[in-house]
């Protein structure tokens, strides 16, 4: 991180998109969200740093001007949806989890508490010293075989773009308060 710090202030960048949760689920520090630890997604081994020296970082890249984003994943986190099955996205023929090609489940992004997590580390994200959340994976699976081989119970008739609106805002409404900057990487289908 030192050398990117370094590489951004003797160069044009002027951003750093750092990883607050990964796509494995993870999260750089020991978080006070209560579903991150206790699904134990803040004690990966040598994953997270302190949060003192997270902050200390983010004061030195203000401090040069650089604009620290916090990176969270959402739907794809083998982690949470291992640790509580009922968030996964289910298989129609047994309603056991699906899985995707490298065999690993993802979540459910009918389900509120997925976007409730994000918003609630967005919202310590942003405490310690970030300046914006991006979130990530904000979408379904992309695998042909998603559509036939599952289920969402939670769909109501909604398609799957309507269900990503509908949690961004959510997610939008939630972090309303704390006049967060929010960004959304979404996936494009054609």
């Amino acid at each position: 991180l030192g050398r990117l710090i370094e590489v951004a202030r003797t160069t044009e960048i002027n951003a750093l998109v750092i990883d607050v949760k990964d796509d494995r689920g993870f999260v750089l520090y020991r978080s006070d969200v209560p579903l991150a630890r206790e699904i134990g997604a803040d004690t990966a081994d040598g994953h997270w740093m302190s949060r003192a020296k997270l902050r200390a970082v983010l004061d030195t890249m203000t401090a040069l001007g650089i604009y620290p984003i916090a990176r969270i994943v959402v739907a794809k986190d083998p982690l949470l949806a291992e640790k509580k099955l009922d968030l996964a996205i289910r298989r129609k023929s047994d309603l056991q989890p699906w899985l995707d090609k490298n065999g690993k489940p993802w979540l459910d992004p009918h389900q509120r508490v997925v976007w409730q997590y994000a918003a609630d580390l967005a919202r310590e994200a942003y405490d310690l010293g970030f300046s914006e959340a991006q979130f990530d994976y904000v979408r379904f699976p992309d695998e042909k075989r998603l559509i036939s081989e599952t289920v969402y119970p939670l769909s109501n008739g909604r398609t799957r773009a309507q269900v990503i609106r509908d949690q961004l805002g959510f997610v939008r409404t939630a972090l309303k308060q704390h006049h967060m900057r929010v960004t959304a990487d979404v996936f494009g289908l054609t």
